[in-house]
């Protein structure tokens, strides 16, 4: 049962904190775009009728920080529950 609600409390806080990770990405992206485009670099898509630049948003940095919450928040309560 302790393996079960270390999941849970691990996957619930993974999911929390990517999505807090990823809007502040995104806000952080649309009021200083300056800042982000030397961060993230700018890609060229073509469409067939013309071209545009969009910044591609990586979701490694995003995966990376949920995986390491999920570990810390299932560690942390297998080491609080009773034995």
């Amino acid at each position: 049962m302790k393996y079960l609600k270390g999941i849970l409390v691990g996957a619930a806080v993974s999911a929390i904190t990517v999505i807090i990770f990823s809007v502040t990405s995104v806000v952080l992206m649309s009021h200083f775009p300056e800042v982000v485009v030397r961060i993230f670099p700018a890609q060229k898509h073509e469409l067939g009728w013309g071209e545009f630049y969009a910044v591609d948003f990586p979701l490694w940095p995003v995966v990376t920080v949920g995986l390491l919450v999920f570990a810390i928040a299932f560690s942390w309560t297998l080491r609080r529950a009773s034995p």
